[in-house]
């Protein structure tokens, strides 16, 4: 599926910064840049569902709805959209990602550890790009059976 609007080309050219700081071992960048398309893409993808989520919801509370349209089998998430993604998102935010961010000011061992950085941004580079891909499949399908 080709990027047709605008929003689709800015997540493209987000992408491929993202792939570009990793290459160049931006690794802040990096990980910066994988938060926030992991956050859009969910966010986005339940909007096309549900008008009334809002753009409030951060990686958490999108995936706290992904769970609940898992479970009751709405909008064919169950095909595209594992736990065990969903779950390893949460984990990737939540204990590597935060605590990264949270510790910017604090932590000189962590932020000064490129082993560490890169480690993190990596993790989340195969996040994103899992992501995208399913998001990318299921709006193939929900295009297809009218569900989008």
């Amino acid at each position: 599926m080709s990027r047709k609007t605008k929003k689709g080309k800015n997540i493209k050219y987000l992408i491929s910064k993202a792939i570009l700081a990793e290459k160049e071992c931006f690794y802040l960048e990096t990980i910066f840049l994988c938060h926030s398309i992991i956050e859009e893409r969910l966010r986005s993808t339940i909007l096309k569902t549900d008008n009334n989520f809002g753009a409030k919801h951060k990686i958490p509370g999108c995936i706290k709805r992904f769970k609940l349209n898992i479970t009751n089998k709405d909008y064919l998430f169950e095909i595209f959209f594992t736990r065990n993604l969903l779950k390893e998102i949460y984990i990737w935010k939540k204990s590597k990602r935060d605590n990264l961010i949270h510790e910017l000011e604090n932590n000189y061992n962590m932020i000064n550890n490129k082993s560490t950085l890169e480690e993190i941004a990596k993790d989340g580079m195969y996040l994103m790009k899992e992501l995208n891909a399913s998001v990318m499949r299921w709006k193939k399908r929900a295009k297809k059976t009218n569900i989008i």
